[in-house]
């Protein structure tokens, strides 16, 4: 570290200490520690109406502010960042203070780097029981807790508040983001990019808004036109989730590739694939053909090569709402709802491709129902509903009203009313045996039967089932 005043700067605020600075900055090597004594920094801007600091292209160093400077012959404290590209520290209002700011492209590297590199090898630890978990930083936030004055504490406390400035005017090909979590796997543990745990340890039912996730935008204006009925041309999204194969260079005869490198090649079923690297060495020219299973291994020239996925990514489900330990005793009253004003429609699923003959946009299981009557109360519930159940014997997709069913289509594209079997070539009556039909729970009247056993249409009237009299048969 190198304190600038020991250096020969004064810090008096006089614009004359800008050689002194410029000197000391000369003299101090690239990613050095340059202290900042109690004092006052030359009162200049630059172009940008930052304070002005020396800067050499290619050199970097970090400027610590130990009791914080102010501006010229002022007491404004230096509100914005030293430098090009330099990491500027100081002590502000109790906290810890770290800024960098780059006029010239700059660095990918972070204004704050913290890193933990774990190889403690312990094989207690399993799924189900993952304790302990190694962070590599903690933001451990408290509100009112064992409070001595026992004080009720007012409001509200930030674990991590991460505010992003954008003024940028570019396109999307400029994607400022306020948040990027980045996991990169490299082996087979079970890899979660971003985990979110919302612990409610008070034991007691939950008061207005006690457990939310919230994502929120806030805007002015319409989304385009065109995303009223075509959903992707949309340039707002509350919600975005993306996936694609991850890319690799292609495959190239002739070259040197090391253990660890993968390449995309075709395989000998014709199917592109990822292969790695596991003995060194240059490929040859010669025409092979590549393994088409998992694990398969090939020669080719003085490399080694290891076929690994095929170059595609299939993802079983894309948002699951799980029960932890499959726990009977979790539930959820609605799943997903709002009261949100919808143009075009609440679920739209036009753009999706079903690429597979038993495909579908929604599937249900049997006895679930459909409801087209709730109108936010409980006593407009399953007025009107389609439900796909077993019904007299057949399975049937019912249309019901108030829970009794008014007509209803079976496995073979049969039409039921009332028990009737309707289609274009007349009606047929259900057929069934006489205990069944005796056995029928709650029949109504005018319900009409085949009875199989004596081979009699019966009808059911004031309580009991009686057989409609045949007369002689058509001839």
């Amino acid at each position: 570290m190198y304190d600038l005043r020991d250096m020969g700067a004064r810090l008096d605020g006089d614009i004359d200490d800008e050689s002194r600075i410029l000197a000391a900055y000369d003299a101090v090597p690239d990613n050095a520690t340059l202290i900042l004594p109690c004092g006052k920094w030359p009162g200049m801007r630059n172009r940008s109406g930052y304070p002005w600091a020396p800067h050499i292209a290619g050199k970097t160093v970090a400027w610590e502010d130990i009791c914080g400077l102010s501006l010229g012959n002022t007491t404004q404290p230096l509100d914005l960042a030293l430098g090009d590209g330099d990491l500027y520290i100081r002590n502000l209002a109790g906290g810890r203070w770290f800024r960098r700011t780059d006029f010239s492209g700059g660095s990918e590297h972070p204004t704050v780097s913290i890193g933990y590199s774990n190889y403690s090898a312990d094989n207690r630890w399993a799924w189900g029981n993952v304790f302990p978990d190694k962070p590599n930083l903690e933001v451990y936030t408290i509100n009112g807790a064992h409070d001595p004055a026992n004080r009720n504490v007012n409001g509200s406390v930030v674990g991590i508040n991460d505010v992003m400035d954008s003024y940028g005017d570019n396109t999307w090909s400029t994607q400022d983001q306020g948040l990027k979590i980045k996991a990169n796997k490299y082996g087979q543990s079970s890899t979660w990019a971003l985990v979110s745990e919302l612990n409610d340890y008070t034991g007691l039912p939950p008061r207005s808004w006690a457990q939310t996730n919230e994502l929120d935008i806030n805007a002015n204006g319409a989304d385009t036109p065109e995303s009223l009925y075509d959903p992707k041309q949309s340039d707002r999204k509350l919600l975005y989730l993306s996936a694609g194969p991850h890319g690799f260079d292609q495959y190239v005869a002739g070259k040197d590739y090391d253990v660890g490198n993968r390449v995309i090649n075709v395989d000998r079923s014709g199917i592109a694939a990822i292969y790695i690297c596991t003995k060194s060495g240059k490929t040859g020219f010669k025409k092979l053909e590549f393994p088409d299973h998992i694990h398969g291994l090939v020669t080719d020239g003085t490399v080694v090569w290891m076929r690994g996925a095929d170059y595609r990514v299939g993802i079983g489900v894309g948002i699951w709402a799980n029960r932890d330990n499959n726990d009977q005793n979790v539930s959820f009253n609605t799943f997903l709802s709002g009261n949100i004003v919808v143009r075009n429609a609440f679920i739209d699923t036009t753009q999706i491709s079903l690429t597979e003959r038993n495909s579908a946009v929604i599937r249900l299981a049997a006895n679930q129902i459909i409801d087209f009557s709730a109108e936010g109360t409980n006593e407009s519930k399953n007025h009107h509903t389609l439900q796909f159940s077993n019904y007299m014997g057949h399975n049937q997709l019912a249309y019901q009203v108030k829970g009794t069913t008014e007509f209803s289509v079976d496995d073979n594209g049969n039409t039921w009313s009332g028990g009737i079997l309707m289609s274009g070539k007349g009606l047929r009556l259900a057929s069934m045996t006489r205990q069944q039909i005796l056995n029928i729970r709650d029949p109504q009247e005018g319900m009409e039967i085949n009875d199989s056993d004596d081979h009699v249409p019966v009808i059911f009237e004031n309580g009991h089932w009686y057989p409609i009299l045949l007369g002689k048969y058509i001839e």
